[in-house]
């Protein structure tokens, strides 16, 4: 059967088909197996580019191969952007048909580079920032954002066997305390770090200086374990800690729930209490360790995923990449969806089946523009101020 649709009809055609292959939850289903072969004829294939040319063959040189022990390997330079040795992420490929370039996107990343703070503040390390292209960009974005924690009511779980440690029942009423904020959605920023008003971006050390990522602006335990720490500190009036103190709080923060895992301190990041315990709580049961604690402590602060043993089973850390990022796959998702909704969007027709589908009355002209609140991805109608969540473009916490 041979169909003859006009541009229009095919375009509409090509739009609903879209949704639904992106939208189903079975990807593999004969249904939609179907539905994207459909998709395929009524899509033009885009122009591959020429093949390249075969490789050369070099020979190694046959002298200075080798250098004498104790001396330094050359230092070679290379933009940030590259993702060379002088870069501080591993940069993450654009997604197919992701054109960086459009103006919703353009105007993202300048919004991303203007709300991360740097370390040191100054207009060269600003100015490298602002070289990265939109992914490597989001990463650091979500990096640092992450490191705060959205003011939401929780409900509050406690480990099982969270008040048999020490700390946690010398210091009971700030533990209790801090539950009773969590539970009223109190802000919690003045428990947290200072350093996340300012090292937002800390661009890589010499490799002389630091071995591995560079870990001055990532929380190690949150990056490695998904496990947030909180300063037990009093807060006075205004609501600015007064103290951080010695004594720190580790909890799993959800979106509706937080879980208590135990009171240790700043040790408890290197000496495998961070790790045991995450795994005892995700796992639930015994803990057996196949490596020491200084070998754990080594891999991932050179970013490498280490593997605990829960009563048989594998219980695997946090996925952090070889720059101590965590948040590349989530990127990566997020990339993906601004590249096949952002061109639909200059589509009158589309946005007319939004403003149909919306509570609230939206403009004929709309201004729409892509923008973060905190790790959620937004589609904003500028003139009225509604956003939009794409579909599972919600952070899990």
């Amino acid at each position: 059967m041979h169909l003859e649709l006009t541009d229009e009809q095919a375009g509409a055609l090509v739009r609903e088909l879209s949704q639904i292959v992106q939208n189903d939850r079975y990807p593999l289903s004969p249904r939609i197996v179907a539905l994207r072969e459909i998709l395929d004829m009524l899509r033009p294939e885009p122009a591959r580019p020429a093949p390249l040319l075969p490789r050369r063959h070099y020979e190694p040189p046959s002298k200075g191969r080798y250098r004498r022990r104790g001396q330094a390997p050359p230092v070679h330079s290379s933009d940030p952007v590259s993702g060379g040795k002088g870069s501080s992420v591993v940069m993450i490929s654009p997604p197919p048909r992701v054109d960086t370039a459009r103006p919703r996107l353009m105007r993202l990343r300048d919004e991303l580079t203007a709300a991360v703070p740097c370390w040191p503040n100054t207009a060269e390390v600003r100015a490298e920032l602002e070289r990265y292209e939109l992914n490597a960009l989001l990463v650091i974005y979500t990096n640092w954002a992450d490191r705060r924690i959205r003011p939401d009511k929780r409900e509050v779980v406690y480990a099982r066997d969270f008040w048999d440690g020490p700390r946690a029942a010398t210091n009971k009423l700030q533990v209790l305390k801090l539950a009773e904020k969590v539970e009223q959605g109190v802000d919690l920023t003045p428990h947290l770090s200072k350093e996340i008003f300012t090292h937002g971006y800390v661009p890589l050390r010499p490799p002389r200086q630091v071995k591995g990522p560079e870990w001055g602006d990532k929380d190690f335990a949150l990056n490695a374990y998904d496990i947030h720490h909180v300063h037990l500190g009093r807060p006075n009036d205004k609501g600015h800690k007064v103290t951080h103190g010695k004594d720190l709080l580790y909890a799993c923060f959800e979106r509706a729930k937080v879980t208590f895992l135990f009171v240790g301190d700043h040790k408890s990041f290197d000496d495998g209490t961070v790790a045991r315990a995450a795994a005892a709580w995700r796992g639930g049961g015994r803990v057996h360790t196949p490596i020491t604690d200084r070998q754990r402590d080594l891999a991932h602060r050179h970013g490498l995923t280490t593997m605990e043993a829960v009563d048989g089973r594998c219980y695997i850390g946090n996925g952090t990449a070889s720059s101590g990022h965590a948040t590349g796959h989530w990127v990566n998702h997020l990339m993906k969806t601004m590249g096949w909704l952002d061109p639909m969007i200059d589509d009158p027709q589309w946005w007319q089946q939004m403003r149909r589908h919306a509570s609230t009355e939206l403009p004929d002209d709309p201004e729409l523009a892509w923008s973060m609140n905190w790790c959620d991805l937004l589609l904003q109608e500028m003139k009225t101020g509604t956003y939009f969540v794409p579909p599972k473009c919600e952070w899990r916490r």
